[in-house]
């Protein structure tokens, strides 16, 4: 009895036969794997990135206007101190430079 046409005759064609669907399958799900797992890594340095440019900008000038708040409020408490006025203004430059 005579196989029909595009069966494998050989046994090792056969074999390679049986392996290419399991592996065809094994790559397309690894790729898929490896295009998810790329596609979070570069979000996450994307926002990084933007983190960088913006975020420790404003964490600096936060910093400085809350420096700048308590500064305020000890002068107020104590508005004849010579000492703490000058700190004071110097505190207010370095704020509205961070800003």
């Amino acid at each position: 009895m005579r196989w029909p046409v595009g069966r494998p005759r050989s046994v090792r064609a056969r074999i390679v036969a049986l392996a290419l669907a399991p592996a065809l399958a094994l790559t397309v799900l690894w790729s898929f794997a490896m295009v998810s797992v790329t596609g979070e890594l570069r979000a996450l340095i994307r926002l990084q990135g933007v983190y960088e440019d913006y975020g420790t900008p404003v964490d600096t000038a936060i910093g400085q206007i809350q420096i700048e708040r308590r500064m305020s409020a000890a002068h107020l408490g104590d508005p004849r101190a010579a000492a703490p006025a000058a700190d004071l203004l110097a505190q207010q430059r370095r704020t509205d430079r961070a800003v």
